[in-house]
């Protein structure tokens, strides 16, 4: 994404957080085993939630339902490839590198904010990704709140 593209997608999430009087951290992610690095957003304080967005979009999308969520630190990740994060750049997607993606994507995120495991909150593509993790790493998942069906779900 270019810089002007960059700063024109900043105003617009920026009037969104204004439009829920949300003040929020950014926070950006290595993901050292895929070597990229992704974003994250946090509001509020409290107990952490971690939310997954589904796709096409970003962790901005969960702004009014964070709004009402202020007691906890809500952690909004940008998936590789959305909002500010990098992309994935793996030449052909399989089970085993998207299994590989979410793996390392949030276990780098739950190291960061030195959570040994957290709730994790997903809608459509967000919601297969928390699932996936749950299955994969259930010593990490708190509880797993899904919005909607996930999408790819067998």
């Amino acid at each position: 994404m270019n810089t002007k593209k960059i700063q024109r997608y900043r105003i617009a999430e920026n009037a969104l957080f204004n439009a829920f009087s949300l003040d929020r951290e950014e926070h950006f992610i290595e993901v050292k085993p895929l070597g990229l690095t992704v974003r994250a957003q946090v509001t509020g304080n409290g107990p952490p939630l971690v939310f997954v967005h589904g796709g096409p979009n970003a962790g901005s999308t969960w702004a009014e339902l964070v709004s009402l969520l202020q007691d906890f630190r809500c952690i909004l990740l940008d998936r590789p490839g959305c909002g500010l994060s990098e992309p994935f750049s793996g030449e052909s997607y399989t089970k085993a590198s998207l299994q590989s993606l979410i793996v390392s994507t949030l276990n780098s995120l739950l190291d960061f904010f030195e959570l040994e495991s957290a709730p994790l909150v997903g809608s459509s593509f967000g919601g297969y990704w928390a699932l996936n993790y749950a299955i994969q790493r259930p010593e990490r998942v708190g509880r797993l709140i899904l919005e909607g069906c996930p999408a790819m779900v067998e």
